[in-house]
């Protein structure tokens, strides 16, 4: 019996997921800790042994974890996002993040920057 497009797609990218996985050294636990995923749905992803399709929002976590967007992960060669993996990370031009803390760290932050 062979596997249906779609279903070959899928197992395709858990290969791939869990190839980069391991290639950050990161663990099931790690993963699933850093993904915010169940670690129930990461060992699926990780080992296959079942015919479970991945949902998009998990996709999409696993994307985000790896440094990734889901067009990439999908659409790329493994061997071109090991590559990527080695790279030294680029900032992506946006909005400077958020600064942690409550409103006292906050303040104290401004203050300090300022003459």
């Amino acid at each position: 019996m062979t596997d249906s497009p779609s279903q070959a797609n899928t197992n395709d990218l858990a290969a791939k997921i869990a190839r980069l996985v391991e290639e950050r050294g990161w663990n099931q636990s790690d993963f699933a800790r850093i993904t915010n995923l169940n670690l129930q749905t990461i060992r699926q992803i990780l080992v296959p042994t079942s015919d479970r399709r991945l949902r998009n929002a998990t996709i999409g976590a696993c994307a985000r974890a790896l440094g990734l967007t889901v067009s990439e992960l999908r659409t790329l060669p493994l061997e071109r996002l090991l590559v990527r993996m080695h790279e030294p990370r680029r900032r992506r031009p946006g909005p400077a993040p958020p600064l942690r803390g409550g409103h006292a760290t906050r303040t104290a932050r401004l203050a300090g920057a300022q003459p």
